[in-house]
C-alpha cells in the first residue's frame, strides 16, 4: 500500500511540480531510501527535483561542492533495465578511493544510491535513490522490491507525460480555431508539434526539427526571444512580453511571432514541452477598432491604442513610443487591459482580439 500511494503521489507532482519534495520524500520511504531524486538530462539545478530529506546536501552539490561526481558520466541506467547500484559501475577499491564518496558524501552521512530510467522525455529521467553509508549498499531482497515497484513507477511517468500531452493538444487546438499557428518546442527548442494553422515556408521554417526565419536579423530576434523562454527568462507565465516580426520574401505584411512559456510544464520534468511558439498572419486578421474596444472593455483611450499595437505585433517599447508613453508606463497599462480584457498575457490578449468581429 506505501508503495501505492507514493506512485499516486508521483502522478500528482508530475502535473503539480510544487508536490516534488514531497512526493520525493514518499517513495523514498515506501523503497526503503532516506532520500530521492528525480532528474531529467544532465545533473542542473533547472533539471533537478529533490526530496525535502536531502535538500540541504543538494543544495551543496551544486553550490560548493569541490571535487567532481564520477557518476555523473559512468552511471547511465537503460529504460530496458532495472535498478543498478553503485557496485554494477565501481569496484569497491575504486569507491575506497574516490574523492566523491569519500570527501564529499561520507561526511554527510551518505554513501550509496540505487538508480533506474523511468521514462524518456526527450533526455532520460532517471530516478536516484540515496542510502546512507552505515546501511551499505541495495543487494538481495532489497533489489529484488525495487524491481517489483518499477513498472509502477514507470507506468506512472508515462501517464504524467500522456496528461501533459493531452493539455497541450488542447491548447494548440484552440489557438487553431482562431487561425493562430501554434509550435510545441521542448527543452532544446525542437519542435515537437504543431497545430493545422502553423504557416508553411514565406519567411517561416521548420528545419532540423527548429524554427528558423528567412532573414538574417529576424532570425536572430526570433532565437532571442525561444532562448529567453527555455531559460526561464523573458516573458514567463502571467506576464507581458515582446513579440517578434518576421519578414517575409512575398512582401506581405510580417508574420508576428509571440512565445507562451509554460512554467509548470518546464519544472515538471515529464512534459514533452515547454512552450508555445505562437504565429499570426496579420493580413488574415482584421484587429477592432479603438472605439469597439473601449465600448466592450472599458478601455482607457490609450490602453485601447495600446492593445491594437500589440496585438499587431508591435513590441511594447515601440507600441509605448508610438502612443508617447515610456515603456515602464506602458507594462503597467498592459496589466490594467490584462485585467480588463479578463487575459493573463500578451498571447492570450492578441487570440481575444482576434475573435472580435
Amino acid at each position: 500500500m506505501q508503495v501505492a500511494e507514493a506512485v499516486d503521489q508521483f502522478v500528482e507532482a508530475a502535473l503539480t511540480p510544487d508536490l516534488w519534495p514531497e512526493a520525493l520524500d514518499a517513495i523514498a520511504r515506501a523503497l526503503g531510501a532516506e532520500g530521492a531524486t528525480l532528474v531529467l538530462g544532465r545533473t542542473s539545478t533547472a533539471s533537478v527535483a529533490v526530496s525535502r530529506s536531502i535538500a540541504p546536501i543538494v543544495e551543496e552539490y551544486f553550490r560548493a561542492r569541490s571535487v567532481p561526481d564520477p557518476r555523473e558520466q559512468r552511471v547511465q541506467p537503460a529504460l530496458t533495465g532495472g535498478f543498478v547500484t553503485d557496485f554494477d559501475d565501481f569496484a569497491p577499491a575504486e569507491i575506497a578511493q574516490d574523492p566523491y564518496y569519500q570527501e564529499f558524501l561520507r561526511p554527510h552521512g551518505f554513501g550509496f544510491h540505487a538508480v533506474s530510467m523511468l521514462a524518456s522525455v526527450g533526455d532520460p529521467l532517471i530516478l536516484s535513490l540515496k542510502r546512507p553509508y552505515r546501511r551499505g549498499h541495495y543487494d538481495g531482497a532489497e533489489l529484488d522490491g525495487l524491481g517489483a515497484a518499477l513498472p509502477h513507477l514507470r507506468a506512472a511517468a508515462r501517464v504524467a507525460t500522456l496528461a501533459w500531452r493531452a493539455r497541450f493538444d488542447g491548447q494548440l487546438e484552440t489557438f487553431a480555431r482562431v487561425g493562430i499557428g501554434g509550435a510545441l518546442i521542448d527543452r532544446h527548442g525542437r519542435v515537437v508539434a504543431t497545430n493545422g494553422a502553423w504557416p508553411s515556408g514565406d519567411g517561416l521554417d521548420i528545419l532540423g526539427g527548429e524554427i528558423v526565419a528567412g532573414l538574417g536579423s529576424d532570425r536572430a530576434a526570433l532565437n532571442r526571444l525561444i532562448g529567453q523562454a527555455l531559460r526561464g527568462r523573458g516573458s514567463a507565465e502571467g506576464t507581458p512580453g515582446d513579440c517578434v516580426p518576421v519578414r517575409r520574401p512575398s512582401g506581405r505584411r510580417p508574420y508576428v511571432v509571440d512565445m507562451l512559456p509554460l512554467a509548470q510544464a518546464h519544472r515538471s520534468l515529464l512534459t514533452p514541452a515547454v512552450a508555445i511558439v505562437l504565429v499570426r498572419d496579420p493580413a488574415m486578421h482584421p484587429l477592432p477598432g479603438e472605439a469597439a474596444l473601449r465600448t466592450l472593455f472599458h478601455l482607457t483611450p490609450r490602453e485601447a491604442a495600446l492593445a491594437l499595437r500589440l496585438a499587431a505585433g508591435t513590441g511594447v517599447r515601440d507600441a509605448a513610443a508610438g502612443i508617447g508613453i515610456s515603456e515602464g508606463h506602458a507594462r503597467q497599462r498592459l496589466k490594467s487591459i490584462f485585467a480588463k480584457t479578463e487575459t493573463s498575457r500578451q498571447a492570450e490578449l492578441v487570440a481575444l482580439l482576434l475573435r472580435i468581429r
